[in-house]
């Protein structure tokens, strides 16, 4: 499957994109239980490639996420990832050109919560090569107002109260937030923006 999203072969355009979607959608099911197939560089570089390739397909976007979500969840896996700053910095630039796909926002956040977990390399990475301590400030504001508008509607419509999908996007912002301040170096940057 890999083989079907080699860069040299990819041309970008999008007609290959559905083919791309089925192709992540079956990656996805693997990667729970064969993420040690994912783990070499060829294969961690194709997926971050099809998201700089295809930054404007949100739907193949978000299978990529599900597929990095469920590999950060092995210490292997997310060493893997951690090892070239390429994934990262292409997983926060697809983060920034998408902050209003509420569900790949979600999934990468969940993914750069798992990366920074780990490595205080990667949390300074993350803070000042990604201006992570500008973009987490930035999505937190955007993410409280979307959390407290659709607190409003739910409260006017007189519906339960239960956790929305913007809630659980803050609640891995501050989980990132946590783990970046964390670090000596990012953690006062961090808290003083």
């Amino acid at each position: 499957l890999f083989k079907l999203m080699d860069g040299k072969i990819l041309t970008g355009t999008p007609k290959e994109v559905p083919l791309l979607i089925q192709v992540t959608a079956s990656l996805r099911n693997l990667a729970s239980n064969q993420y040690k197939q994912f783990l070499t560089e060829d294969h961690l570089n194709a997926l971050t490639n099809v998201m700089a390739t295809y930054a404007g397909h949100v739907e193949l976007l978000t299978n990529v996420a599900r597929i990095l979500a469920k590999l950060t969840l092995h210490d292997k896996a997310a060493e893997a990832l951690a090892r070239s700053d390429v994934h990262l910095r292409q997983i926060v630039q697809t983060v920034r050109s998408n902050m209003d796909s509420l569900a790949l926002c979600l999934r990468l956040l969940f993914v750069l919560g798992n990366l920074t977990e780990r490595s205080d390399r990667v949390r300074t990475v993350f803070a000042f090569d990604c201006e992570g301590t500008a973009l987490v400030p930035e999505l937190l504001g955007k993410y409280w107002q979307k959390e407290r508008q659709h607190a409003a509607e739910k409260s006017k419509a007189g519906s339960a109260a239960g956790a929305s999908e913007f809630e659980e996007v803050l609640v891995k912002l501050v989980r990132l937030l946590a783990n970046v301040a964390i670090s000596p170096s990012a953690g006062p940057t961090l808290a003083a923006s």
